[in-house]
């Protein structure tokens, strides 16, 4: 093939190549086709200067550099629609969960799901252990990055956070189904660093999204029973137990009326062996649970612990982890003689002892576990003293001091975002950002550029 055939069959394949023709000879028609062609120019081998030729070469970078910004821009434009698109399906998922009323036209609704749809609950593992370690905005600000992770990985489907931390993906069906939310949560988890459960449901229509909304949440909630995989499909294993065929609690009220601790003790473990089945939802669960445990105080403990046993089971992820502290807790309680909380002037030595080890390290490594060997008391009875005394959480408190320290050091110094973050006690300089931005409504840039401002 001649330059001219050659020209055309590499622009076939890539339009955006620049071609320079380079001949002995001066045929007009010849540079005309090629030019017609879009070559950028024709140079004659007789009168070929280095200098010209460089200069050439020099302008097709810049005319390359200039289509890639351009692609650039348009890449940027597309993804901003998408985005506002995706948005906009968000919205409208979300309103259709929270007004039974609302319904999207549907057309509207075949053009963004035309084929059947999977609608995916997940949702955070180890709550209470990130939350007691990083802070209660932590796991919010995990499920916002889930989101944005999924947005930035994945080009179909939509994905949004709930209120309580946990998310929402709705994807076209797929034929491999499971592996396909496999993929997901596995990308997910490793660019997010958290572990994820799923639960899933298949519908075919607008009508059934609600419905198949909820049968996903509640696959989701099969991890509580079953921990062999983390992506559960729906399969109606929770039955409605508004009457038990055998009542647990009278049998238990029984028992304690008649101090009889072999009874008590027999009960218990029914009604345990009852939960274990996975036929009642967690949350049935965990009420009964606070029941049983309230029923076994027999008033002798102090309503503080109580409650904050019973929140401890209803913040449980598996059955397994909530028979070992209710079993635990009846031991303790049975063996133990706690102080009652009607004063903190007992405790008064106590917390100032925990306040100054607190206000002197909480930019080291400090939690509620190492602070409750320092006073010698066991980490739960620190906690509800802790909250007593100062009217909120140890680490809510731990967090509101390093904030206030990287305030003051953004004020005055030039330290980098990542040097406040370490010397203010976080070591994720990411999450420091994002909690920054939360509490204090601006990110630590712009509050650093608004104190300098005040200050000229």
């Amino acid at each position: 093939m001649d330059g001219i055939e050659l020209a055309r069959q590499a622009l076939d394949i890539h339009p955006s190549i620049k071609i320079i023709f380079v001949s002995s000879y001066s045929d007009f028609d010849y540079v005309r086709e090629g030019l017609k062609l879009g070559a950028v120019d024709y140079l004659l081998k007789p009168t070929l200067e280095p200098e010209d030729l460089l200069n050439l070469l020099k302008k097709c970078t810049l005319l390359i550099e200039q289509e890639q910004r351009i692609q650039q821009d348009l890449n940027d434009h597309k993804q901003k629609l998408k985005g506002y698109h995706r948005k906009e399906l968000e919205q409208k998922l979300k309103q259709m969960l929270a007004a039974k009323e609302y319904e999207w036209d549907s057309d509207e609704w075949n053009t963004c799901f035309p084929e059947p749809y999977t609608i995916c609950y997940g949702t955070i593992r180890h709550k209470k252990d990130l939350e007691e370690n990083n802070g209660f905005l932590y796991l919010s600000i995990k499920a916002e990055e889930v989101v944005e992770s999924y947005y930035r990985l994945f080009d179909k489907g939509v994905m949004f956070s709930l209120y309580n931390a946990d998310v929402v993906l709705v994807v076209p069906k797929s034929s491999e189904n499971k592996s396909q939310l496999h993929d997901i949560k596995s990308s997910l988890e490793s660019e997010t660093g958290i572990s994820l459960s799923f639960g899933f449901q298949i519908g075919d229509s607008m009508s059934k999204f609600q419905t198949c909304f909820n049968q996903a949440k509640e696959a989701c909630d099969y991890h509580y029973f079953y921990k062999s995989t983390e992506i559960y499909p729906y399969k109606n294993k929770f039955q409605d137990y508004k009457e038990n065929k055998k009542d647990f609690s009278l049998l238990l009220k029984e028992a304690v009326s008649k101090s009889d601790d072999s009874k008590m003790n027999f009960v218990q473990e029914e009604w345990i062996s009852e939960w274990e089945k996975g036929t009642k939802s967690p949350e049935l669960v965990k009420r009964e649970a606070g029941e049983l445990l309230s029923i076994r105080s027999q008033r002798k403990v102090d309503i503080s612990l109580l409650v904050q046993k019973v929140d401890e089971l209803a913040n449980t992820e598996t059955m397994l982890e909530l028979k070992d502290v209710l079993t635990k807790t009846v031991v303790e309680w049975e063996t133990e003689q706690y102080i009652a909380f009607d004063s903190l002037t007992n405790h008064q030595q106590i917390m100032e002892k925990a306040i100054h080890y607190i206000q002197h390290n909480y930019t080291s490594e400090i939690t509620l576990q190492k602070i409750a060997d320092y006073t010698f008391i066991s980490k739960n009875y620190f906690s509800i003293l802790f909250k007593k005394y100062m009217n909120q959480n140890f680490l809510d408190y731990v967090i509101s001091l390093r904030i206030k320290k990287a305030k003051e050091l953004l004020s005055t110094t030039s330290l980098k975002v990542y040097e406040v973050a370490h010397k203010s006690g976080f070591n994720d300089v990411k999450y420091f950002s994002k909690l920054f931005k939360k509490l204090i409504g601006s990110s630590p840039i712009e509050y650093r550029e608004k104190e300098l401002l005040n200050v000229d």
